[in-house]
This record gives structure tokens, C-alpha cells and sequence, in this order.
């Protein structure tokens, strides 16, 4: 799901570190969100910055004058207008900077019918309006054309929502709270794209509650319901590893060979001619859960597994292995060269499942080795 942040939601937040969009931002790739913002919302955020700089420059700008001719006994060559075009310059970075940092995307400007545009101004069609007898709404509309550059045409007759759109300003997109205006369903619909792709929501605190805090709260369960029991729903995760942690699994990558060199991938070099006598159950060590954009959940565990084995090691190899790592001998008289040795290794897995929304039902899973102690 795409989460598109209107200038209100931010608004005054300059550096953005208001909780508000820090918890979503945090919160949004457990949920499936991929946060966006306009990049004419960025321009307006900087205008708001110059703004703010302008208000309260009457008094700095008298005390830094009266500082310097103290100082310097001369009269001071501050100029306001030098120090809030650089001020602005540098605050722009440090925006960019942060949005990056927050995993916040910028939607860019879109090539916009200039005719259309001003047919929907002239005619008063949302997100324009008149105040006082003077049309207003250019950056709303840039705003809404740049909601519209990333709808998807439909693939069904039915689909839900694409984008959320967060905007806490009633009165230039929505009809009522949390509706959007029919002069905007109406160009979604010209357009090709279903009447419900953008969900309009404009009652933030209410979202936060009912949808941010709610879904964290609902994956925070199924977590510790999966780390205290084991299951959820249906789902059952051992039951599941140990469905794809088998001896077939460990056969293929536990022992798996360096194309090139033929040596294993996972195992040391003095093991050779490895057999997998039994597989232990595995034992889940952490889970993370997590919400993707189509709605699945996607259950990610770190899992160790206790392989059993027996292999050969070159017999003078044997005794430069540490004390308490080398395997027992099965038998030392094998060959004139070699040992014949048997083992257990602890095989460290990462198993990923994706599952229905309520985890019900397994719909693909996954599985690599990430660390082998032999």
C-alpha cells in the first residue's frame, strides 16, 4: 500500500522528528506501507522554512547589527536577505537528507496538461477554490496530479484501495471527513483507474489509532503467540520448519560444492566425503512479523538445526583441529591416510513464510543456510 504525505501532516515539523511521522515511518515497513511525499511538498515545506525565518528575523537581525558595532566599531554589514537565501539553501539538503533516512520516496514532478489545468481552475473544480474573489489551489493541484502519476489501471472490476492519502485539509480535497471530493473520483475515473484507488484519509489521529497503532498491535501478537506456543491460527511454525529443514533440504545445501573449486560451500576443507546420518528438529531462536502491500503476512524466523553426520578427514589433519571441535573417530585405520569420523553440526537457517492475512494458510516459503559450526 502507498502512503502519500500531504504538507499538513508535516507541517512546521522541519527537521522531521515530530513523532507522528516517526512512528509511521518506523512502523510502515512491518505494516506494508511505502511512504511517499510530492516533491512539491518538499518545495512547500521549504517555503514554509523561509517563512518561519522571516517572522523572527526582525529582532535577530537588530541584535546581530548592534553585536557587530560593539565589536567592530563600525556599522554592521549583515544583510537579512543574503543570510535567509543561504539559510534556505542549507536547509534543503538536510530535508532531503532526513527523507532519505525516514525510507520516505519523492514522487517528482509530472508532466501536467497546462489546458486542463487551467479548465479546472477557471471552472472552480477541486482541489481549487476561491477566497475572497481570487482563485487558489496550484500546489494542491500539483499535489493531486502527483497522487495520479503513481495509480496502476486496474486488473479486476473490484480491487481495493492503492494509495492512502494522508491530508488533514477538508476543504480542498474532500467532500467530508475521510471522502474524497466527486470532482476528484470523477477525473480517477476518467482516467482509467477505479473510483476507490485513492482512499482519502483525513481524520489522522483517528488513522493512527484504528490503523497504524491497531495492525502493530495485531503483528506484535501473532509474534509473541508464535515465540510463547509456537502457533498462530493455523499456523504451526515448527510444524512448518521442520516440513523444509529435512534431510532432503540439508542434502542439497548443507552439502552443496563450489562449482568451480568442488570444495563445500558450507563445510571446512578437511571434511570429505560427508553422509547426513539424522536431522534434528529445529529449534526457533527469533521471529519477526510483518505486513506486505498486498495484505499477506510474511513470518521471518532464525532457526538452528543439530545435523548428524559421519565424514572422512585426512589423518594428519585430525590433530590440528581444536580440542573441542574434533569429531570422534569411528574408525583410525580406515586407510593409511585417512580417518573415518562422525559428528554433529549445528546448521543456523533463515526461514522466511508468506502467509494469508490472518495466517491461515502458507502461500510460499524459503529457506537458506547463513552459518555452519561444525
Amino acid at each position: 500500500m502507498k502512503l502519500v504525505l500531504d504538507t499538513n501532516v508535516i507541517h512546521g515539523d522541519f527537521l522531521l522528528h515530530g513523532p507522528r511521522i516517526t512512528k509511521l515511518c518506523s512502523a510502515a515497513p512491518s505494516l506494508g506501507y511505502e511512504v511517499l511525499i510530492p516533491e512539491v511538498v518538499c518545495d512547500e515545506m521549504v517555503n514554509q522554512y523561509r517563512k518561519k525565518l522571516l517572522q523572527n528575523m526582525s529582532g535577530y537581525s537588530a541584535v546581530v547589527k548592534m553585536t557587530d558595532e560593539v565589536r567592530t566599531g563600525t556599522k554592521s554589514s549583515f544583510e537579512k536577505d543574503i543570510f535567509i537565501n543561504k539559510s534556505v539553501d542549507d536547509y534543503k539538503p538536510v530535508l532531503q537528507s532526513r527523507l532519505h533516512e525516514l525510507g520516505i520516496h519523492i514522487i517528482p514532478y509530472p508532466s501536467v496538461d497546462a489546458k486542463r489545468l487551467v479548465s479546472k481552475d477557471l471552472l472552480l473544480k477541486k482541489p481549487f477554490r476561491e477566497v475572497k474573489e481570487e482563485t487558489i489551489g496550484l500546489c494542491d493541484a500539483m499535489i493531486w496530479e502527483s497522487i495520479k502519476s503513481i495509480c496502476v489501471r486496474p486488473t479486476a472490476l473490484i480491487e481495493d484501495p492503492q494509495i492512502e492519502f494522508l491530508c488533514a485539509n477538508t476543504k480542498d480535497f474532500a467532500i467530508s471527513i475521510n471522502t474524497l471530493h466527486p470532482d476528484l473520483v470523477s477525473e480517477l475515473k476518467e482516467a482509467g483507474y477505479l473510483e476507490n484507488c485513492v482512499e482519502l484519509i483525513s481524520d489522522i489521529d483517528e488513522f493512527f489509532k484504528k490503523k497504524i497503532d491497531a495492525e502493530l498491535e495485531e503483528l506484535n501478537g501473532i509474534k509473541n503467540a508464535l515465540l510463547k506456543t509456537g502457533k498462530y491460527n493455523r499456523f504451526d511454525i515448527a510444524e512448518e520448519a521442520s516440513k523444509i529443514l529435512n534431510e532432503d533440504f540439508m542434502e542439497e545445501n548443507l552439502l552443496e560444492s563450489d562449482f568451480d573449486s568442488g570444495n563445500y560451500v558450507h563445510l571446512s576443507g578437511y571434511c570429505e566425503d560427508p553422509t547426513i546420518r539424522y536431522v534434528n528438529e529445529p529449534k526457533i531462536k527469533e521471529i519477526e512479523v510483518r505486513r506486505l502491500a498486498d495484505q499477506t503476512v510474511l513470518i521471518e524466523a532464525k532457526t538452528i538445526v543439530l545435523v548428524e553426520m559421519d565424514y572422512f578427514v585426512y589423518a594428519a589433519d585430525y590433530y590440528l583441529i581444536d580440542d573441542d571441535k574434533q569429531p570422534a573417530i569411528l574408525d583410525d585405520n580406515w586407510n593409511d591416510h585417512y580417518y573415518w569420523v562422525e559428528g554433529t553440526v549445528e546448521v543456523t537457517t533463515a526461514l522466511t513464510f508468506r502467509t494469508t492475512a490472518k495466517v491461515g494458510k502458507v502461500l510460499s516459503q524459503d529457506a537458506e543456510i547463513t552459518d555452519v559450526e561444525l
